[in-house]
């Protein structure tokens, strides 16, 4: 038998395998939605707002309410100001909301980042570390959620960027504050070997293993089985 033909045939399956078995499904635990696990007007040190801290919107009254913004829950809205109950407004213009995360340890070909935003008044685009990600055309008003849509491209390994671009009205059109209401629901799988980043509780804060990890799991298992096999079978041969 031609025991170098018999060997390479188990070299392609096994390098799959292996490959498969050398990461494990998780969630990007260092993006936070805004406002996330925060009370109503402190700091959210994760996101700013036109280079400046962005705060928590008080919700117990106006902009908040039916016909305005959505009550805070799992993201909470966020704004140049803490408070608008007592009539405040900001300046008409654009609004840049940015936050960072770290893809440190993640296989960058396997990320998915869905996203689900709200503005007042309107929510022009995203960028993905500096590069257009998503264009909203015509530009979206709408105080509760827009279709989601999901980022698949554009990462780095090691800090990335997220920049949401509003407007906001401003008077004349009355009391108009600015903002910004974001959440995200993410998947990647993490290389075993390369240290993640610290735990958090960003994204969707999940971290039981998914089926995924299971499988990749099995499939280690099943690579080094089948490689002492074949081992075994070719000392025979020989």
């Amino acid at each position: 038998m031609n025991t170098n033909t018999f060997r390479g045939r188990r070299k392609l399956p096994l390098l799959t395998l292996m490959a498969c078995a050398a990461c494990y499904a998780g969630t990007i635990t260092t993006l936070y939605n805004t406002g996330q696990g925060l009370p109503v007007q402190s700091v959210d040190p994760r996101w700013q707002v036109n280079g400046q801290t962005a705060y928590v919107t008080n919700d117990n009254g106006l902009p908040f309410g039916p016909g305005a913004w959505m009550p805070n829950g799992v993201a909470s809205v966020i704004s140049p100001q803490p408070d608008y109950t007592q009539g405040q407004s900001d300046d008409p213009g654009p609004y840049y909301y940015t936050t960072q995360f770290d893809l440190t340890g993640f296989d960058l070909s396997t990320i998915q980042i869905t996203v689900h935003a709200a503005s007042d008044n309107f929510l022009v685009w995203l960028k993905l570390n500096g590069d257009l990600a998503h264009s909203f055309t015509p530009p979206v008003t709408d105080y509760t959620d827009t279709p989601e849509f999901t980022l698949v491209s554009g990462f780095t390994s090691g800090l990335n960027s997220l920049e949401f671009k509003t407007i906001n009205l401003g008077p004349p059109h009355g009391t108009n504050p600015s903002g910004f209401r974001a959440s995200f629901d993410t998947f990647a799988d993490i290389q075993l070997g390369v240290p993640p980043p610290p735990p958090g509780d960003g994204g969707d804060g999940s971290e039981a293993p998914e089926p995924g990890s299971v499988l990749l799991i099995g499939g280690g298992m099943l690579a080094v089985s089948l490689l002492k096999r074949g081992r075994n079978v070719a000392r025979q041969v020989d």
